[in-house]
């Protein structure tokens, strides 16, 4: 439930999310530079996609299906390597391929490569956020407070050396902190005005991602006038409420193309925007399964009010093909690189609309 404002448009004077039973649990990234998808995947869209769905077991992390999966986003957006990401590329991917959740595609800070089985594939396209996103200045702290009260957790970035000026109390003043550099992502969850620290008033409470064990509980707080020094924006995505798939791609390759090759689907007609998931993931294969949400091409096939689709198939030379469907409704094929080839033909009386899928690149290797 989002906090209502107070009487005469006020903000309250504190507001804490990390009671919620939607806030998932504190946990741990270990050894893995991903923080910033354990804000924007873990956190973030995980209290989203947990206040839409009643997760409510996403406060004691009892059900790993009521959490989402960092893993999932991180993997595909880090080239490759364990250098870490910004909230805009995991943002981006949630947004164009959804979120497997936790139960579907664990998390193993030691794997880099794995992008999820069948399985997670299939899920993921439930937890999409909108492709939008809002950004704050540091220095905003009216905004900031203002969606956190809307019911919003917000990622944010700054100097995990800091964290040495962190007080016996868990809170960090102006005074302590002094960076310029941004090298690690958390989640701000709350705020309250009567908290102070070195002469400032009011702070932002805040989720790490090291762990339950880490300081209070995995919480700490940093001022408003620390916040304020800080670099990055704050981030708000949101999600899709209530939302539900009603078309999705798949793609079944038998010789698996490079993670840097180019795929996308569409229909013939022009009328609507190809879809194309984004991603950043160096050279090693696609896995044999992927699967893409192509719900904004729904009307244009005209599944909504046509329940007679002719099945096709179509293979290249490439030894590839692909399904563009819900597995019983359309199939297509697709190309190397040189060529889309198209699927079979939709027929609406006079009207004809054919789905194509198409990889442009090359096998991957390890």
């Amino acid at each position: 439930t989002d906090v209502a404002l107070a009487p005469g448009g006020e903000l309250p004077s504190a507001v804490d999310w990390s009671t919620s039973p939607y806030m998932p649990v504190a946990d741990s990234q270990g050894g893995q530079g991903s923080c910033g998808a354990w804000a924007v995947s873990y956190y973030a869209n995980g209290f989203l996609q947990a206040k839409d769905n009643d997760f409510t077991e996403a406060h004691n992390g009892s059900n790993t299906t009521h959490l989402m999966s960092p893993a999932w986003v991180y993997n595909k957006i880090n080239y490759g390597v364990d250098s870490g990401s910004n909230w805009y590329r995991n943002h981006a991917l949630i947004s164009s391929v959804g979120n497997a959740d936790w139960d579907t595609m664990p998390y193993d800070w030691r794997d880099l490569y794995g992008w999820g089985d069948e399985d997670a594939w299939r899920i993921a396209p439930n937890y999409r956020v909108r492709p939008t996103y809002d950004l704050a200045s540091t220095s905003s702290t009216m905004v900031i407070k203002a969606w956190l009260a809307e019911g919003y957790v917000l990622p944010m970035a700054f100097d995990a050396g800091q964290y040495s000026h962190l007080s016996d109390d868990d809170i960090m003043s102006s005074t302590e902190y002094s960076s310029n550099a941004a090298n690690h992502a958390n989640t701000i969850v709350g705020y309250n005005d009567s908290i102070t620290a070195d002469g400032d008033a009011g702070a932002f409470l805040i989720v790490n991602s090291w762990g339950a064990t880490w300081s209070g509980n995995g919480y700490w707080w940093m001022t408003y006038d620390a916040l304020k020094e800080l670099y990055w924006p704050v981030m708000r995505m949101y999600d899709y409420v209530d939302y539900e798939p009603q078309l999705i791609g798949t793609l079944d390759q038998s010789t698996a193309a490079s993670k840097d090759s180019k795929i996308w689907m569409g229909t013939s007609s022009g009328l609507y925007p190809v879809r194309q998931p984004l991603w950043w993931a160096g050279t090693r294969p696609y896995p044999e399964f992927m699967c893409l949400d192509i719900t904004e091409l729904v009307d244009d096939v005209g599944l909504a009010d046509f329940d007679g689709v002719e099945l096709g198939e179509s293979t290249l030379d490439s030894g590839c093909s692909a399904g563009v469907g819900d597995d019983r409704l359309i199939q297509a094929g697709f190309g190397d690189g040189s060529e889309t080839q198209p699927g079979p033909v939709t027929r609406l009386g006079s009207r004809v609309v054919r789905v194509f899928a198409g990889i442009e690149g090359s096998p991957g290797s390890v």
